[in-house]
């Protein structure tokens, strides 16, 4: 029998193999330089072949058993490799069918056509009552020009002039516009009368440059009867405009939008609730006019549509409906297959931070888990959520039970949003795309410590804008219209406005001097400056990485690159035989390596968190 040294020697050529989940695993070893061969490559459901070493082995030699048979380190990297597969590759390991890729693009194309039928109708709901919006403007307000043009009345006479026209109107509405209106109600041949309330200031006047005021507001509303022969209850004595807030004159109207008269989709009938408001609030000699128009959704009473094709009406009706329970299935089966790969992911990080802790003696990072658990999931699974919910919206539209527009639209808006941003995904898996995925990945920690400053710089820049340029400025009036003129100002829109709109007639010269300096110094700063850094750091990230030729390794990369049995932590290059035992500090502190590795690349040489690896803080990108 040959001495246990000799026992275990290796020779320069050793082949092993061994049986795994995923079928055989073969490895060939010679000297210190180990090709493990991708589990992906090799043949499914192998039978374990035996140790081509000739040497003699002892009964109880724990070698030998290693030697035979794969160990908890070579079963844990098999996992880990098959688990960062992608669905090619797993359908070449283990003929498993890429189901999960097969329903995502299934469920793209669904949504997608969800969302066009969705949004056709949509856009025929907003824009009819947009129409008509605009139609009883013209019809109720006296001298109006269009939308772009402001109603604002100036002496008592046009006040009162105004009010008297939309008064008369009212009582012609169904028979003066173009558009189908009627009442609400009918009290016999009399329609509903129109409601008039105003608000003032229980007592004050000015005189003499003297003022006394009540701040409470005192309410009074009444209905107006229909006028006989031009006169009106209100008259030019009925309110004190020197304590006058406001007068605002409310009706209602029922009308119906036929869209096209399609069989499959029915008309729909909508209450429309007018306000007229005359503000008087400021007292500065002016009374805008304000027309609002809102609509609720009113259940149609027979209705009938003559002539069409019961069966067909009945089979695309159906269709449509079977359609949104189709993509609620398909997400639901999406949200499943995610929640499952989810589970699976944390399991097995579980069973490597085990192993980790154990044999390497190297606890597991917030990051490390991260590695098992993709965002891609958690993308998809949010789409699937929000479109379940969307659907089940319109299908309450489609049942004309309830008005869910706006409230659908935001969800399956955010929804497809979310489905075509997760096709991203499966670009990664080509290294050309996969490129620009880690560019974008890499530079999102410097691209938020740079964003961070930049608002900083930017609200100063608009609570200034707003508080100097709000007079004189229509850019400028408040705090968001302010932040949207210097967002677009950023991007090159309507600077030469910007510049003149403010002139030496409508504002004092030193806000027109002081303009002039804070307009020049937001573009040099923001589009010179501000925008080169933001391209910059992008950029400097895309060299990094194509300097380096890869991402750098993650703990966990490293571990599934380290030659068979090379030891007991994966960042060492120490030989370990049976003679010599790794010390503690040998393993929790490892050797760093410089140069490449037995694979051709170069090896990250740090031990700290994963995203303080991949990221300095002294550069804009990855080291």
């Amino acid at each position: 029998m040959t001495s246990p040294n000799k026992e275990i020697s290796r020779k320069p050529s050793v082949a092993r193999s061994y049986t795994s989940e995923l079928g055989t695993v073969q490895e060939e070893q010679t000297g210190d330089e180990t090709d493990q061969t991708s589990v992906s490559e090799r043949s499914i459901g192998g039978q374990q072949t035996q140790d081509d070493s000739s040497s003699g082995f002892d009964e109880g030699d724990v070698m030998a058993s290693l030697q035979s048979s794969p160990s908890l380190r070579e079963i844990l990297k098999t996992k880990i490799r098959y688990h960062y597969m992608n669905p090619f590759q797993k359908f070449r390991a283990r003929r498993r069918k890429p189901w999960k890729l097969v329903v995502q693009i299934v469920k793209v194309a669904l949504v997608t056509l969800q969302i066009c039928l969705f949004g056709l109708d949509r856009f025929s709901l907003v824009t009819f009552l947009d129409h008509n919006r605009d139609a009883l403007r013209h019809f109720f307000l006296k001298d109006y020009q269009g939308k772009w043009q402001d109603v604002v009345v100036y002496t008592r006479e046009q006040l009162y002039d105004y009010l008297h026209y939309a008064h008369e109107q009212y009582y012609e509405i169904t028979s003066a516009p173009l558009g189908t209106y009627n009442y609400t109600t009918m009290n016999g041949t009399e329609p509903p009368k129109m409601k008039l309330c105003y608000s003032y200031y229980k007592k004050g006047g000015i005189v003499n440059n003297t003022y006394v005021f009540d701040p409470n507001v005192t309410l009074v509303c009444f209905y107006l009867g229909r006028p006989v022969n031009h006169e009106h209850i209100i008259t030019n004595k009925s309110f004190n405009l020197g304590r006058l807030r406001h007068i605002s004159l409310k009706f209602s109207l029922k009308t119906v939008n036929v869209k096209n008269v399609k069989a499959w989709d029915k008309p729909a009938c909508y209450q429309l609730n007018v306000t007229i408001t005359f503000d008087n609030v400021k007292h500065d000699g002016r009374m805008p006019v304000d027309f609002d128009m809102t609509n609720i959704w009113l259940e149609c009473v027979r209705g009938k549509i003559k002539g069409q094709n019961h069966l067909r009406t009945h089979f695309i009706t159906v269709a449509l409906v079977m359609f949104d329970y189709i993509v609620i299935s398909i997400c639901s089966l999406s949200l499943v297959l995610c929640a499952r790969s989810i589970y699976k992911s944390l399991k097995l990080a579980k069973e490597a931070a085990s192993f980790f802790k154990n044999e390497l003696l190297e606890d597991f990072t917030f990051s490390d888990y991260q590695e098992f658990v993709s965002l891609w999931v958690i993308v998809i699974m949010s789409s699937d959520v929000l479109t379940i919910v969307g659907s089940v919206y319109k299908m309450a539209i489609d049942q004309k039970d309830s008005d869910f527009y706006d409230v659908s639209s935001i969800f399956l808006g955010t929804a497809v949003l979310l489905v075509w941003i997760g096709l991203l995904r499966f670009l990664g898996y080509s290294k050309k795309y996969n490129v620009l995925l880690e560019t974008l990945k890499a530079a999102t920690p410097s691209m938020a410590r740079f964003f961070v400053c930049v608002i900083l710089i930017f609200v100063g820049f608009m609570f200034c804008g707003w508080i100097v340029f709000g007079p004189f400025h229509p850019k400028f009036k408040t705090l968001d219209i302010t932040a949207e003129c210097l967002y677009s100002m950023i991007n090159g829109d309507d600077l030469y406005y910007t510049y003149a709109e403010i002139t030496r007639t409508n504002s004092p010269l030193v806000v027109w001097i002081f303009s002039k300096i804070y307009i020049y110094i937001f573009i040099a700063l923001f589009i010179y400056v501000v925008l080169s850094l933001f391209i910059g750091i992008i950029a400097d990230t895309y060299e990094r990485l194509k300097d380096m030729g890869h991402v750098p390794e993650t703990k966990i990369q490293r571990f599934l690159r380290e030659p068979a049995n090379v030891g007991r932590t994966v960042q060492s290059d120490v030989d370990y035989t049976p003679e010599t035992t790794p010390t503690t500090e040998a393993i929790t502190a490892p050797t760093q390596r410089e140069g490449t590795s037995h694979y051709g690349r170069t090896r990250s040489t740090s031990a700290v968190d994963a995203i303080m690896r991949n990221f300095s803080l002294d550069s804009t990108g990855v080291e």
